[in-house]
């Protein structure tokens, strides 16, 4: 089978990318992860539903790529890296939290160039995705 994009990785910039990608009806799209996908709330596994201790995210847990950092001369001993490892992503081991990036950052690619990418250009996407009704000053 052909697809027009191939997207490797069901993360949370994978699965975003898809879906507008999807948009385009005449384009095909496959999303790859090498995870588990949980479809519904009774499939999903305690630690990825309600992680408060962070079970998803330990050493050795079937959701984790378990990525072990170098070690550097500031620290000596290796660090671990936790990333998911299921569709979700690492979103998906470190209780689902997303925060807007700061619209100086933003200003800043302006200022480098990237005038497609201002806090106000990218202000439509963050409201499409977000739907806590509790926000009401952008």
């Amino acid at each position: 089978m052909r697809y027009d994009t191939i997207i490797i990785g069901a993360g949370s910039a994978g699965c975003v990318l898809a879906a507008r990608l999807t948009e385009d009806a005449g384009r095909s799209v496959l999303l790859l992860e090498a995870g588990p996908d949980y479809p519904d709330r009774a499939t999903m596994p305690d630690e990825i539903e309600h992680d408060a201790n962070q079970a998803a995210s330990q050493d050795n847990g079937p959701h984790n790529w378990n990525f072990v950092g170098s070690a550097s001369p500031n620290r000596p001993d290796p660090v671990t890296i936790p990333r998911g490892k299921v569709v979700g992503g690492t979103s998906a081991i470190n209780h689902q939290i997303f925060l807007r990036g700061a619209p100086e950052d933003f200003e800043h690619w302006v200022e480098m160039g990237n005038d497609r990418w201002s806090y106000l250009d990218v202000l439509p996407y963050f409201r499409k995705l977000e739907t806590d009704l509790d926000i009401h000053d952008d």
